[in-house]
Order: structure tokens, then sequence, then C-alpha cells
């Protein structure tokens, strides 16, 4: 259907902008003498159409300060996706090329004249290059320039974008990335002279070698890391930041600032001896800020990372802050308590979805008496 924006995505130095108001909707803010059209500063307060995007949306997805959408596209006779994105992706996370700096430089700003500068707090800005290069949906584009690949899934991180694509039709699922790497959450890393990573960021979605030929089938991004989850349901992977536990795959915390470039496999059950089990069938991955959730097929969830604030549901999470390796939530614990008191049988749940937030969560789940 119909996409809709409202809210404000923010630049490097702080500043507001959002999607360009349509001609279908007359409103006018009350702190706006007349209705601007072509303006993309400051936010939109209530949600208006994204009437530039020109197709019918089929998904959509959000980072810190870009949207993505998957369109209804006709390709050689056959319908499939395009993605499409916008808003102020100044990391590559658009995944095309845009005009940068947005802030003018000091000589340029040194040539407005005063009066302009005070009485606009975006006279130091490429306003014209928001509106033309950043706020119009376009289409995302393939480092190796296979821009017709038929486009399945789309996720974003804070400041990262990934992909679920494939060739045709009959080929196999690959996953393509690019964005903020300042933590490997894109999972592409070269080794500099000294052996240390580097980590550049990428403007144009590349293909994660790691994942090459593994049918990859679900992709989640939080803050600084990533997830994937393979078509068997059983292989879940992780990459970026690791240091409040994101990544799940450790006893210890990380020192601050770790991360894992290369994606680790994840699991949601240890035995006793510290080996872990092998993954049940897991249906549903998602990512929070800095923490994430595994939904297994049978209604079980599992949750990991920074949990300081409570978003993990599950208890006292230590004096780290962090639950280091998956843990199942008990979502009837509270509930039974209450019901063994007042002599009711004891209830089960099915967890449908579980969804992480900066600092919380949220769940949808189904009781049943036992």
């Amino acid at each position: 259907g119909r996409v809709y924006f409202f809210g404000a995505y923010k630049d490097k130095e702080g500043k507001c902008w959002a999607d360009i108001s349509p001609p279908d909707d007359p409103r006018i803010h009350p702190k706006q003498k007349e209705r601007e059209l072509v303006h993309p500063s400051g936010k939109r307060d209530w949600p208006i159409h994204v009437w530039q995007l020109g197709a019918e949306a089929t998904a959509i997805a959000c980072g810190f300060s870009i949207s993505a959408a998957l369109v209804k596209s006709v390709k050689n006779g056959v319908v499939g996706q395009d993605l499409l994105t916008w808003g102020m992706g100044e990391c590559g996370e658009l995944a095309r090329e845009v005009f940068t700096p947005v802030k003018k430089t000091e000589a340029e700003i040194a040539q407005i004249p005063k009066e302009i500068l005070e009485a606009s707090q975006y006279a130091t800005f490429h306003v014209d290059k928001v509106a033309t290069d950043y706020m119009p949906p376009q289409l995302a584009q393939f480092a190796d320039g296979a821009n017709d690949r038929i486009v399945e899934k789309v996720a974003c991180g804070g400041y990262h974008l990934l992909v679920i694509a494939k060739d045709s039709e009959n080929s196999i699922s690959q996953v393509y990335s690019c964005g903020l790497n300042n933590y490997g959450q894109i999972g592409h890393s070269e080794k500099g002279p000294n052996g240390k990573d580097i980590l550049d960021n990428l403007d144009k979605l590349t293909k994660i070698i790691f994942f090459d030929l593994m049918n990859i089938k679900q992709i989640a991004g939080g803050e600084h890391f990533s997830l994937c989850l393979d078509s068997t349901g059983t292989k879940l992977f992780g990459f970026g930041r690791t240091c409040s536990g994101q990544l799940g795959n450790t006893t210890t915390a990380p020192d601050a600032g770790s991360y894992k470039a290369t994606p680790v496999p994840i699991y949601l059950e240890y035995n006793a001896d510290g080996s872990p089990k092998e993954n049940p069938v897991i249906a549903e991955i998602s990512c929070g800020g800095a923490h994430s959730f595994a939904r297994t097929e049978n209604g079980d969830v599992y949750s990991w990372g920074y949990g300081l604030s409570g978003a993990l549901g599950v208890g006292n999470v230590g004096d780290d802050d962090c639950v280091l390796r998956p843990k199942k939530i008990e979502v009837t614990k509270g509930i039974n308590v209450v019901r063994e008191r007042d002599g009711e049988r004891p209830v089960s749940a099915t967890v449908q979805m579980a969804a992480g937030g900066a600092q919380h969560s949220a769940m949808v789940a189904t009781l049943h008496v036992s």
C-alpha cells in the first residue's frame, strides 16, 4: 500500500530533516506562515504520504536516520520487488551515491550574508542537495552493478542496511549490506599490514561472502550489530559490536568497543559441560538497540544482550547489566504465582512475535491453561 512518514531524520550535526510534504496534503504546521512543498527541513508531526515513492510498497524498514521500502515492480515480464531508500544516510546506508558533506564548508559559509544566517538555522547546509539527493526515494544500488536482482527482504540497523536478494527465481538467496562499519556490523573487513581489521563504510550493497550458498532467509539489525538466520531455522549468526553481549556467544563480558567483523554462530542452549546444543527451529529473529530475540517454532522466545532497563524480560541481569548467552523468557512465571495462590491451574504461553526498542521490548503471546 501507500507509505506514510512522520517524525524526523537527524544528520551528523543533530539537525532535523523530513520527507517533503506531498501536494495532496493541505495541512500547515501552526508554526508555519505558509505551506512549503519542497523544503525538507524540520519534522513532520503527523503521517504524510511519501508521494515520491511512486509504487505500492510491500515492506518497510527504518534505521536511525533512513527509511527503506520494497515496492512492486515488473522486470522482463516478471513481477518482483525493488528496494528504494531515502533519508539522511550519511554513512552509506542509503546504498547509493549522495552529495556530501551536507553542511557547507567554512569558505562557503563565509560568503553567506549575515541576515540570511540569522534568519535560518539551515542556511549553513546544502538544503537543495538534501531535497534532491537524500529525501526522494531512489533505487538502492549493488556494488557489482547488477541492480536487477530480486530483492526479497530488507532490514535496517542503526546506520546500516541489510538485504536478502537473489539473481533469479531459481538462484540461491544471498545477503548484501552497506553503511556504517565501525564495529564490523555489515560483515565486511580486510586485514591491514599491521594485522588489524580495516572497517571501511560501504555506500553500495555488497555481498557478505561468509554467507555464500547458505541460503539465508531472515535478517535483523541492531544499532551496531546484525543477525542472520538460514532457511533451516537452525543456523543463527551474529556480527558487529559485542561489548554488551549483543552476539550472545560468550560467558565473560567483552571489553568496551569489542566486535566481531566475521559472523559467529549463536546457540540458544548449552550442555552442562559448556558445549552448545543444536538449535531448535527458529521461526523469527529481531533486534533492539543492543539486545536480541529468537522465537522458536514451538513458541518459546530467547533474549540476550544489554538489559539494564529490563528489556530482556529475564529478571535480574547481574552486575554486568547484560545476558551474554541466550536465555529463555519465562513468560508466565508471575502469572502462575498468582494462579497457584488462588488455587487455579497454571498456564503456559506460546509467543507469536517479539520486538525490541532501544531500551524496551514487547511481545505477543497466547496463554493456554495446563
